[in-house]
């Protein structure tokens, strides 16, 4: 049987009549997420870290007539409701302006870089309860406002899903709007408490 002592080294292995000590279990290290699905909580900011967002995030009222629009200013996204809050399971759905109501001289709208998002680029939520939900960006797809699609509403769902809309394709002069939608398909990857994302 080999010598575990290296002769040639001049150094032993372990010491004689002594069993080597058990390596130490590696220690986690940065956040943790949570287990499960989060449940209820209003949603009050949405941060997406590739194109520079961190906006507060109000809630806009879908009426008969059709989706509310985005609420106003450059740092203000808005959840449409009813509807799931991020992070529960379901669809969610954030809006955003590409540009200020008053057209585009005005200045960028909250989600003006939606369309530089690449699979794989994470979307945080924070909510009211002191979670954030965590999703990345699965697609996209551009879509004429005047063709209706059910991507565009909130839906009770297994997972959590959150979908991202802002104005995309030809700007009318006329009629002061664009003339598509752009969609942000994002799927839930894990929950954290702020606290524990904010001391990593």
């Amino acid at each position: 049987m080999a010598d575990p002592c290296r002769r040639r080294s001049g150094r032993c292995a372990y010491t004689r009549g002594r069993p080597p000590r058990p390596a130490e279990p590696a220690r986690a290290t940065g956040p943790v997420p949570l287990p499960g699905l989060l449940g209820w909580s209003l949603p009050t900011a949405v941060v997406i870290p590739a194109i520079k967002v961190n906006a507060a995030v109000a809630h806009v009222r879908d009426g008969a007539d059709g989706p509310a629009p985005a609420p106003a200013g450059e740092g203000v996204a808005g959840w449409r409701v009813p509807g799931p809050a991020p992070g529960e399971p379901g669809v969610a759905v954030l809006v955003g302006n590409r540009h200020d109501p008053a057209g585009p001289p005005s200045g960028p709208g909250v989600f003006a870089r939606l369309a530089e998002l690449r699979v794989g680029a994470v979307v945080g939520v924070v909510r009211a309860d002191g979670t954030v939900a965590v999703f990345r960006v699965a697609s996209a797809r551009q879509v004429p406002k005047a063709a209706f699609t059910a991507a565009r509403s909130p839906a009770e769902g297994e997972r959590p899903e959150l979908r991202l809309i802002t104005c995309a394709g030809r700007y009318d002069e006329a009629r002061g709007a664009y003339a598509d939608d752009l969609i942000v398909y994002a799927t839930f990857a894990a929950a954290y408490t702020l606290a524990d994302l904010v001391g990593a």
